[in-house]
């Protein structure tokens, strides 16, 4: 009996012997294609989210995007009602370093800055490369590289233009209306401004800052109103409160 006993145990044995050594066999034949399972689920589930942008430009060329352009390009926030020079930066900076280097000490800015910023808010039209007449930064620019071997041409190259680069009323009623707006407008239109500037004496020098003329006007309306509109502009009318009147 006890023979018999051991006798079965030992089938049994084998039997689970046998049994461990089919599912480990098993296991070992579903390992490789659990893997390939495993490796294929991240392939087959690209489309659930879209690869990240890349850098290219709107018409999706490939070449990248312009990293100028964008929520802050250097442009003034809010440049109001007053008109800016359609050059832009690049043609202001050539005629300002032209000018200050053929025309020093005898020109109306302090400075570079000071001249870019007159140029890009009083001389709003740009005008055509080579001009030689005109209220425009190319006149300006043709007279200031010309300065270089004559200096008389200073005078059109500068701020207000030398009744060459613009007519002194021209130029007057430009920066007028350009930096006098709102509560400190002096004139209705341009048509309003011309005809009461033709009735103003042009006697007096680019740049002068007293006496009834339309030089002192036209050196109130520029930079003067720029800076501080408020004040400046009562000295631009018909009848100024001060500065450009004369003396009794």
């Amino acid at each position: 009996m006890r023979t018999d006993r051991t006798d079965t145990r030992r089938y049994q044995e084998r039997v689970r012997a046998r049994q461990w050594i089919n599912t480990a066999s098993a296991l070992m034949l579903a390992l490789p294609v659990a893997l390939s399972i495993v490796l294929l689920v991240p392939a087959c589930g690209g489309d659930d989210e879209p690869n990240p942008p890349t850098a290219t430009d709107a018409a999706g060329t490939g070449a990248p995007a312009d990293a100028g352009q964008g929520a802050d390009s250097g442009a003034p926030a809010d440049a109001g009602s007053q008109p800016t020079n359609d050059g832009g930066s690049a043609l202001c900076d050539s005629y300002c370093s032209t000018l200050l280097s053929n025309c020093s000490g005898n020109n109306a800015y302090d400075d570079q800055d000071v001249c870019i910023t007159a140029c890009q808010n009083l001389l709003f039209q740009t005008g055509t490369d080579g001009d030689t007449s005109g209220n425009t930064v190319q006149c300006r620019l043709t007279y200031a590289i010309s300065a270089a071997g004559n200096a008389n041409d200073c005078a059109a190259a500068d701020l207000y233009g030398g009744n060459v680069c613009g007519s002194w009323c021209e130029v007057f009623c430009d920066f007028n209306l350009t930096s006098c707006v709102d509560a400190n407008s002096q004139y209705n239109d341009e048509a309003a401004c011309l005809t009461a500037c033709a009735d103003f004496a042009d006697t007096g020098q680019p740049g002068d800052d007293m006496r009834d003329t339309v030089q002192c006007r036209m050196y109130h309306s520029g930079l003067p109103a720029l800076r501080n509109p408020a004040e400046a502009c009562d000295y631009t009318g018909v009848e100024p409160v001060n500065f450009c009147i004369d003396p009794i």
